[in-house]
């Protein structure tokens, strides 16, 4: 949690909001597929 304040500085707050909604439906996919495997 250190390099918080360095990161995220640098990258504007839509942009890592963005991210992280792009990051949140990458893993509901990966999870859907994993139930399916599985």
């Amino acid at each position: 949690m250190l390099m918080h304040g360095d990161k995220f500085s640098i990258i504007p707050m839509t942009t890592h909001i963005n991210l992280k909604i792009y990051l949140d439906i990458l893993i509901q996919k990966l999870l859907i597929v994993f139930k399916k495997i599985f």
